[in-house]
């Protein structure tokens, strides 16, 4: 019996973790919370199978492969070194710093700043589209104001600026949505050939 393409296998891991993303979205949207045994159990897999599959260049590369497990743990280290610092300032919560650490793991470093940079774009999107959908949208703009001002006396003062006591126009985001919506469209554009344009 013939082994697995390549391709096969990739498109396997693929698909196990947008299922992952698709189970944290719906937890997210019920629940306002992402359980952490899914996104453990999430990067123990990606973990595992960057390091047990055959070599290539990525799951959703056009030489489908691992990236092993230094690249591996090269992802969720840019994951929590870009969004640690959201955190830690009040803008994302813990569940979803984790869920995009267990993408980095996935994908690897390159990869998953393009679905950094999306997610935040898709984030913006969701937001806006939350307030719009709660009538509150000039509240939002007042509120982006006062914090950025906070923000800047904070800086000023060299406090590090939080966002956790901000004034609150849309009420909590579930921003695995926008974490999902961001990662999806990256492979979707990796898969129509824009790697070029994705720098990656």
């Amino acid at each position: 019996m013939a082994s697995p393409s390549p391709q096969l296998i990739a498109s396997g891991v693929l698909l196990l973790m947008c299922s992952l993303l698709v189970a944290a979205t719906w937890s997210d949207l019920r629940h306002r919370r992402i359980p952490n045994v899914l996104v453990f159990a999430g990067t123990a897999c990606a973990l595992l199978l960057q390091s047990a599959l055959p070599q290539g260049n990525g799951f959703a590369s056009m030489l489908p492969g691992a990236l092993g497990l230094s690249a591996a743990l090269k992802g969720m280290g840019l994951a929590l070194l870009l969004l640690l610092p959201m955190y830690a300032m009040g803008a994302l919560g813990a569940g979803d710093v984790k869920l995009m650490a267990m993408v980095g793991a996935f994908l690897g470093a390159e990869m998953t700043l393009v679905c950094i940079v999306l997610t935040m774009a898709a984030g913006g999107f969701l937001i806006i589209g939350v307030t719009l959908h709660n009538g509150s949208l000039i509240s939002m703009f007042a509120n982006v104001r006062i914090m950025a001002v906070n923000s800047m006396h904070a800086v000023i003062e060299g406090r590090i600026p939080s966002f956790k006591h901000a004034p609150k126009s849309a009420g909590r985001v579930p921003y695995a949505v926008a974490i999902t919506c961001g990662t999806l469209a990256c492979l979707s554009f990796v898969k129509l050939g824009y790697s070029d344009w994705l720098g990656l």
